[in-house]
């Protein structure tokens, strides 16, 4: 029998290095039958598991579809001190910079021993130095509760039930009222274009709330269905007005973040192994497209991030050295940015009454 020689033509596939730390794969559009398969952001997945690589986005090109990747994501770590940091940005890796104002509200996970906290640190670094008016819950009393004796914390760092649920109030109750008089500055300013809270001289304000689906769990039915109604709020309306919330948890279910609130978060970043379960939760659009790895429990800080609708790439968060003090760093950060002093809330419900303001009344 003789043999029947077969010509098959491969498509031409270009590789770029970029650097000691990742490349970029460009696939041709050019009509030919492989061009549907390459369009396909899941190809990236079989290719990151091929090339031990991370998948970090794709774009179009003229006549290309390019992946890029990173093979050494650990070369791209920072350290505390190497954070740039600007009035509303926040370099959490090299080539990873996070603007809070584009993509608004955090949600983070990160299961004991994962560096949760430690990221946490550097996390609050980054917003203090940026300007911003920090609020901070601890409900277990463990890593953050002490700033609230720092500078740069002063009072400003809460824990115990009944304290967390009333400074968590009062922050939805400042944004409505910064609501109220973004409204008057806006009738005051009828000629001008139209701008954020940052163009009126108002600062950003974050609430960074920790162990929150723990502290969610413990509340009776009618104070959990308070707490998401005003989340809900906080992370609809707190963009254009300079309110932002980061929630950290161990393990996000969709119990603990209500449907009004959920998709609102668009800076998300995942530590440690996580199960299935809890990517799809963190990740929903990026399950089936990103190549998940599971390094070593012992390496910690490492994990995944995502700036939606950004695909979801591997992360390492900024390295806090060993002979980190809390306390101390904390406190001598307040030298340069002290802490804003707390307004009393019922000044500011005074205000909003005066105002004929519509708001959640609660009674804590």
């Amino acid at each position: 029998m003789a043999l029947v020689k077969q010509k098959i033509k491969l498509p031409k596939v270009s590789l770029k290095n970029n650097g000691k730390v990742g490349f970029s794969i460009y696939l041709p559009m050019d009509g030919q039958k492989y061009q549907d398969r390459f369009r396909d952001r899941r190809i990236s997945q079989p290719m990151s598991a091929m090339l031990f690589a991370d998948g970090v986005g794709t774009n179009d090109i003229f006549g290309f579809k390019s992946f890029d990747f990173i093979s050494n994501p650990l070369g791209l770590r920072l350290g505390l001190s190497d954070m740039t940091i600007t009035d509303h940005t926040i370099e959490i890796m090299k080539g990873v910079v996070w603007d809070y104002e584009k993509y608004p509200q955090a949600l983070i996970s990160g299961d004991t021993g994962s560096g949760k906290s430690f990221f946490l640190f550097s996390l609050l670094n980054g917003l203090i130095k940026s300007g911003a008016v920090v609020d901070v819950a601890d409900p277990k009393e463990t890593d953050l509760s002490v700033l609230g004796k720092t500078a740069s914390l002063k009072y400003r760092v809460t824990y115990g039930r009944d304290r967390i649920l009333k400074s968590f109030y009062r922050f939805y109750l400042e944004m409505i009222k910064r609501g109220r008089e973004y409204h008057d500055l806006l009738n005051d300013n009828l000629e001008e274009n139209v701008g954020n809270y940052r163009k009126y001289g108002l600062k950003p304000h974050f609430f960074v709330f920790d162990e929150f689906g723990a502290f969610v769990s413990g509340l009776k039915y009618n104070e959990s269905e308070a707490i998401q109604q005003i989340l809900g709020q906080i992370t609809m309306l707190g963009r254009q007005l300079g309110y932002f919330v980061a929630i950290a948890m161990q393990k996000p279910t969709a119990d603990t973040i209500g449907s009004a609130s959920r998709d609102q978060f668009q800076f998300r970043v995942a530590l440690g192994k996580m199960k299935s379960s809890g990517l799809s939760m963190m990740f929903p659009d990026d399950v089936d497209e990103v190549q998940f790895k599971e390094l070593s429990k012992n390496l910690k800080g490492w994990g995944y991030l995502a700036m939606t609708p950004g695909q979801a790439r591997s992360f390492f968060a900024p390295v806090i050295p060993k002979d980190f003090v809390p306390f101390k760093y904390f406190d001598e950060l307040g030298q340069q940015y002290p802490a804003s002093p707390v307004e009393p809330m019922g000044e500011i419900k005074e205000f909003l009454d005066s105002k004929s303001a519509k708001y959640v009344e609660l009674n804590f």
